[in-house]
């Protein structure tokens, strides 16, 4: 087995790394990835940034989207979490997540922490989640990847995995809520290096486990696939399954309501109802909008290309974006 313990903080790159070794067919070897990142807010491959994550909330404190391969739900990282990534070549049938957990749970349980499996396979101390994992097959790859809560910011954690209540319908894969916990609140003592030790001797004990340095071809591929793909606004919105919203927002004192149908993050129709004052040539600028990506810089330069003039409308082109994106 290759240990690969990543010095990147940066999402998009770790992301990139976990696809890269997994994109490797003629690899027979085991692979354990570990890594961490600065604060980043990661989604499954089948679900909606909009739904899962406060935008403004992540826009305001420097909060990395990215999204992965794998399904499931959307989950919050820094530096107080650490990931981890296991690749292995195996049959589909004969692996499930329960076992690929139990080197986790097993160097936990030898560090003293009580930890326990859930229905749904979340570790838990006490009764609070502190890993969730999730898993991706392709042939006869299989990567299955969690997080462990150590010392991570739960308030950071909380509000920016509650987007704003706007009615939202879609087809989008939902995540599930649960109460959670750091690993130090209850064994403050318990580091994360010391966690790596004693995963490491777990494992030694059935493999053989050497660590493995990426060569600088393998950082090329990877910056590559980085910049290519996961750090990508295509990739990170795009992705997102087809939706309506329905939002109201305080706009000079008035309330206003903007209906929006968007697929691929591409604006497919809007209605906008308030106070008339306020929307004397919305039909105009709907027509203009459809088919504009649903971005500041897109949404933004189709307003200014249509002369748009707040004393018209009674709202400027910087409070439709703002309406639009908030």
């Amino acid at each position: 087995m290759k240990i690969i313990q990543l010095k990147s903080h940066d999402v998009y790159f770790n992301l990139a790394a976990e696809e890269y070794l997994f994109s490797q067919p003629e690899e027979t070897e085991t692979r354990l990835l570990l890594w961490q990142n600065k604060n980043a807010i990661v989604i499954g491959k089948h679900q909606n940034t909009v739904e899962e994550v406060n935008l403004s909330f992540a826009a305001r404190h420097n909060i990395h989207i990215a999204r992965r391969i794998s399904g499931g739900g959307a989950v919050y990282h820094d530096l107080g979490n650490l990931n981890y990534s296991i690749i292995v070549q195996s049959d589909a049938m004969r692996w499930d997540i329960k076992r690929m957990a139990d080197p986790v749970v097993a160097a936990l349980r030898r560090l003293g922490v009580p930890v326990k499996l859930n229905d749904r396979n979340d570790l838990l101390i006490a009764g609070k989640k502190i890993s969730g994992s999730s898993q991706y097959i392709r042939r006869d790859h299989l990567l299955h990847h969690g997080t462990l809560l150590f010392h991570a910011d739960l308030a950071m954690l909380s509000e920016s995995l509650k987007p704003d209540y706007d009615h939202i319908e879609s087809k989008s894969r939902k995540s599930v809520r649960s109460p959670v916990a750091n690993i130090c609140n209850h064994y403050p003592a318990l580091t994360i290096p010391a966690f790596t030790t004693a995963l490491t001797d777990v494992l030694a004990e059935t493999d053989d486990v050497k660590p493995y340095t990426f060569s600088d071809q393998d950082v090329e591929a990877i910056s590559k696939l980085r910049d290519e793909k996961y750090s990508t606004w295509d990739w990170i919105h795009t992705r997102s399954p087809e939706y309506t919203i329905t939002k109201r927002r305080l706009l000079n004192g008035r309330e206003v309501r903007v209906t929006m149908a968007v697929k691929d993050s591409v604006i497919q129709s809007l209605d906008m109802d308030g106070d008339n004052e306020l929307i004397n040539e919305w039909a105009e600028i709907e027509k203009k909008l459809r088919g504009v990506k649903l971005r500041e810089d897109d949404i933004t330069q189709a307003l200014n290309s249509l002369g748009l003039r707040q004393s018209i409308t009674g709202l400027s082109a910087q409070q439709l974006v703002w309406l639009l994106l908030n």
